[in-house]
C-alpha cells in the first residue's frame, strides 16, 4: 500500500504528493507504546489503533507502556511519552495546541502524538483515515480497508487546525461523542467526555441575559433593569433586554457571572449575550450613550468589557462570549473589546444560496471584514440548514467550504456550523455532517472531491445519479435568483419541470443499486424524504404535474412512515413532525381553497394564491371554518415580531419586474377599533431593506371574518418577502390576529374592481 508525505494538506491532497522511497511496514512484530502516565485520551487513542490495525491487518498489535527494549526499534509510539520527547528534541510538547498532531516516522518508529487534551487521539484518527484508507461515515456505518500487509512511506506531519473551536450542530455527532471526536469536533453541544478528548465548554451558551438576571426574580424589585419600550419595562425573557446603562444592573450582572463561575471553574469561556428579541433599551441614558459613542454594539461592549474585567481578576484564564448578532452584527465605532473578550458574529440575515463574499451578503461581509480588525478573538455563528423545515431541498452547497475559506482568512478562530440537530432523514444530514466537519477541520480541503467521496463511498452505484440531482437543485434555486434564508417556508422556487427531473434521477439512482446490499437502499430512502417532502410541498405529482387529493395523501403517508421509521420527531427547530403531519393532513381533508371573488374571471396564470403553509411562520397553523381552505396562521395578540413571513415564489418568470397587486385575508378578534393592531410590509432580501407598507387598525379588520386588505402594486421578484407583526397588546384587547392568504393580480397599478 503506496502512502503519501505531506504537510497536513487537505485530506484530499494529501494524495497529491507522493514519495516513492519506502519508510517502513508495519508488519507483527510492531508494538503500540503509550507514555507511563497516560491521559484518558491517549489511554483511547492506542485502543482505536489497536482495534482499527487489526480489522485491517488481521495483526493484533500489543498495548504496553513505552520502552526502549524492543528489538530493531518496531514501536508504534502513541502520546507524548519520554522516548517520543527524545526522538523530537526540537518539539516543545508543553507548547502544543490542545488539538495539535505529529505523525512522524523516525527510523523503524511511527509517531502518534499531539498537545493535549485531543492532539494524540487525533493523531491517530487522521492516520488511520490518511495513511490507512478508514472511513466513520457515520456513528455507525464505515468503511474498513483490508490488507495483509500495511507499508507507509516516509511521514513527517505537524498540523495545528486554525479553528481551535469546531462545532457542528448535527444529530448524530451531537448524540455520539466518539464520532464527533472521530470526526475532530470539539464544541459546547457535543458533550464529548474526556476518554474522548473532551470539548469546549461555553457557559450558559447563548442569549444569557435572561439567565443571569431572570425577569421572575428581579423585576418586581428592579424594573429599571429591563429594557424600556414606549416608556414601560418589559418582564417577558423573550422580549426584553437588560438596560445597559443601569449601574446597579451592571454590579448584580457581574455577581452572578462569577457565581456562575464558582460553580463551573472548568469551564474555558461563559456567555454574556443578549436576548433573541430586537427589544433594546431606549431609555434615555442609553439613548444618550448610543448617541455619543456610536451605535448599540458600543453600548453592548462597554457592559461586557466591565463584566469581563471583572471576570479575569478572578478567573484570568476564562474568555468572555458576546454575539454580534442582528441590531449588535454592526461593528461598534468607538468602543473596543477587551483582550479576553470573544466576538461571535452571527450570520442569520444571509442568503446562503451564495457565498457570504457574494455581492448579495456586502453588508455581512463588510462587518465581518471590520470585526476581524477589532475582535481579539473572533468566532462565527453559522447557519447551514433551513430551521423552518428540515426536510425541506436547501442547496446552500456553493457556500459551505468558501465560507469556511472566508473566515480563516479573516483570522476567525471557532466556528459554529448550526444544522440539523434533529433528523436522521431529510436534506443529506450524513453527508452535510461528514463534509462539514472534515471542512472545519481543514478549510482548505477540497470540497468537491470531499463530496465525491462521500457521494462513492457511502451510495454507491447511486453516487452518479445523487450527483446529478444535488446540481438540477442547485441549478433550479440559481436560475430563480431566490434568497435562500435559513428560515425558508416553501420551495417555490422549484419549478414542476425540476420535480419531475429531480424523480427521474432518484428512480435512476434506485435503479442503480437494486443489486446491491440493502443497506444502500435504506440509505437512499433517507435522502427521497427531501423530494417527497417538496413534491408534497408543491402538491405535485413525481412527473411535475398537480396531484389529487388522493395522490397527496399517498404522499404523505409514505413521508410519514419513513420519517418514523427512521425515528425523527421534528420537521423544524422546536417543531414536532406529528403536529405537522396533523396539519397537512386536515388540509389535504379540506376542500380546495375558494377561489377570491378578484380572481373568479381571471387566466390561472394571471394570478398567484399563497395559503399559510408557504409562509415561513413563527407561530401556530389553526382550524378556521373562516378561512379559505378552513386554516390560517395565526399571531398571539401579546407578541411582536415579524411571525409571518411570506416569500414571492422566485421560480415563477412571470413576476420578475412585473408589477402585480397584492392582497392579504385577515381577520382579527380584539376589542380595539382606533388602535393599530398589526403592521404588514415588504423585505428585500437583495438590498436589506424593510419598507412598511401598512398600519392596520382594529376597525379594519375586527370580527369572525376575513377582510380584504389592499397592500398596493409592486414589482415583484424571487427577493421580496412579505411580512406581519403584531402590536404587542394585551391578551385581554388583542385575542388574535389571523392571515388566510396572501393573493397576487397582474395589474399595473390601477385599483382592481
Amino acid at each position: 500500500m503506496k502512502k503519501h508525505i505531506t504537510n497536513m494538506l487537505p485530506i484530499i491532497l494529501l494524495i497529491s504528493v507522493t514519495i516513492t522511497v519506502q519508510a517502513l511496514t508495519l508488519d507483527k512484530n510492531y508494538k503500540i507504546m503509550i507514555p507511563v502516565h497516560p491521559i484518558p485520551a491517549e489511554i483511547t487513542a492506542a485502543n482505536e489503533l489497536t482495534k482499527y490495525l487489526l480489522a485491517v491487518t488481521d495483526i493484533k498489535y500489543p498495548v504496553q507502556t513505552a520502552s526502549q527494549q524492543i528489538p530493531d526499534n518496531k514501536r508504534i509510539l502513541v502520546g507524548p511519552s519520554q522516548i517520543v520527547k527524545q526522538l523530537l528534541p526540537n518539539v516543545n510538547f508543553s507548547k502544543l495546541t490542545a488539538d495539535e498532531i505529529i505523525i512522524k516516522t523516525v527510523g523503524n518508529d511511527l509517531i502518534l502524538a499531539g498537545g493535549r487534551p485531543r492532539g494524540t487521539l487525533y493523531a491517530v484518527y487522521t492516520f488511520l483515515e490518511e495513511q490507512v484508507g478508514c472511513r466513520w461515515w457515520t456513528s455507525d456505518e464505515s468503511f474498513i480497508p483490508n490488507t495483509k500487509q500495511l507499508v507507509l512511506d516516509k511521514l513527517d506531519i505537524r498540523y495545528a487546525p486554525q479553528f481551535i473551536y469546531r462545532e457542528a450542530l448535527y444529530r448524530d455527532i451531537i448524540r455520539h461523542p466518539q464520532f464527533a471526536s472521530r470526526l475532530k469536533c470539539n464544541g459546547n453541544a457535543e458533550n464529548i467526555p474526556p476518554r474522548f478528548g473532551g470539548h469546549l465548554s461555553i457557559l450558559g451558551w447563548c442569549h444569557t441575559f435572561g439567565q443571569l438576571l431572570p425577569p421572575e426574580k428581579y423585576f418586581t424589585a428592579h424594573p429599571e433593569w429591563y429594557s424600556e419600550l414606549n416608556g414601560k419595562h418589559n418582564t417577558e425573557y423573550k422580549k426584553t433586554q437588560l438596560c445597559l446603562t443601569n449601574r446597579s444592573m451592571r454590579k448584580e450582572l457581574i455577581n452572578n457571572s462569577l457565581h456562575w463561575l464558582e460553580q463551573h471553574p472548568a469551564a474555558g469561556f461563559i456567555s454574556v449575550t443578549q436576548n433573541d428579541n430586537f427589544n433594546f433599551c431606549q431609555c434615555e441614558k442609553c439613548k444618550e450613550f448610543v448617541k455619543k459613542h456610536g451605535n448599540q454594539s458600543d453600548l453592548l461592549l462597554d457592559c461586557v468589557n466591565e463584566v469581563a474585567a471583572a471576570i479575569e481578576k478572578k478567573y484570568p484564564q476564562v474568555l468572555v462570549q458576546t454575539l454580534a448578532y442582528q441590531y449588535t452584527r454592526t461593528p461598534p465605532k468607538t468602543v473596543r473589546p477587551r483582550h479576553n473578550v470573544v466576538i461571535e458574529l452571527c450570520s442569520i440575515e444571509c442568503n446562503f444560496l451564495k457565498p457570504l463574499t457574494a455581492p448579495v451578503n456586502r453588508k455581512f461581509q463588510s462587518n465581518l471584514n471590520k470585526w476581524s480588525c477589532i475582535a481579539p478573538q473572533l468566532f462565527i455563528w453559522n447557519y447551514v440548514t433551513n430551521f423552518t423545515n428540515f426536510l425541506l431541498p436547501h442547496p446552500n452547497w456553493d457556500g459551505l467550504s468558501a465560507d469556511l475559506l472566508n473566515f480563516a482568512k479573516h483570522k476567525v478562530i471557532g466556528v459554529f456550523e448550526q444544522g440539523d440537530a434533529y433528523s436522521t432523514v431529510g436534506d443529506w444530514v450524513a453527508m452535510r455532517a461528514w463534509v462539514i466537519s472534515h471542512l472545519l477541520w481543514n478549510p482548505h480541503a477540497d470540497f468537491k472531491v470531499l463530496m465525491n467521496e462521500f457521494l462513492s463511498g457511502y451510495y454507491g452505484s447511486a453516487a452518479p445519479s445523487l450527483k446529478q440531482y444535488l446540481q438540477l437543485l442547485q441549478t433550479a434555486a440559481e436560475k430563480s435568483d431566490v434568497a435562500l434564508g435559513c428560515y425558508m417556508g416553501s420551495v417555490s422556487w422549484l419549478a414542476p419541470r425540476d420535480i419531475a427531473a429531480a424523480w427521474q434521477l432518484m428512480n435512476a439512482a434506485q435503479d442503480a443499486i437494486k443489486d446491491q446490499p440493502p443497506i444502500y437502499a435504506q440509505r437512499l430512502e433517507k435522502v427521497k424524504v427531501s423530494l417527497l417532502m417538496a413534491t408534497l410541498s408543491l402538491r405535485l405529482t413525481s412527473t411535475g404535474k398537480p396531484a389529487t387529493p388522493k395522490e397527496s395523501q399517498s404522499q404523505l403517508q409514505q413521508l410519514d412512515k419513513i420519517i418514523r421509521k427512521y425515528h425523527t420527531t421534528h420537521y423544524g427547530e422546536g417543531k414536532k413532525w406529528s403536529d405537522y403531519y396533523a396539519v397537512l393532513e386536515q388540509q389535504l381533508k379540506n376542500p380546495p381553497p375558494t377561489v377570491p371573488e378578484l380572481c373568479r374571471n381571471r387566466k390561472p396564470q394571471d394570478w398567484i394564491d399563497l395559503q399559510e403553509t408557504d409562509f415561513t411562520l413563527f407561530c401556530p397553523i389553526v382550524t378556521d371554518s373562516a378561512a379559505s381552505n378552513r386554516q390560517a396562521a395565526s399571531i398571539a395578540g401579546n407578541t411582536h415580531g415579524w411571525l409571518i413571513q411570506c416569500q414571492i415564489p422566485g421560480s415563477s418568470t412571470i413576476l420578475n419586474g412585473n408589477p402585480w397587486h397584492c392582497y392579504a385575508m385577515v381577520r382579527c378578534e380584539t376589542t380595539l377599533t382606533n388602535n393599530v393592531i398589526a403592521t404588514v410590509g415588504m423585505y428585500d432580501t437583495k438590498s436589506q431593506i424593510t419598507s412598511p407598507i401598512k398600519k392596520i387598525s382594529g376597525t379594519m379588520i375586527r370580527g369572525s371574518q376575513y377582510r380584504l386588505l389592499d397592500l398596493g402594486t409592486h414589482s415583484l421578484n424571487g427577493n421580496k418577502t412579505f411580512w406581519f407583526s403584531c402590536c404587542n397588546h394585551p391578551l385581554g384587547e388583542v385575542k388574535s390576529f389571523n392571515v388566510d392568504r396572501l393573493f397576487l393580480i397582474r395589474g399595473n397599478g390601477k385599483k382592481e374592481k
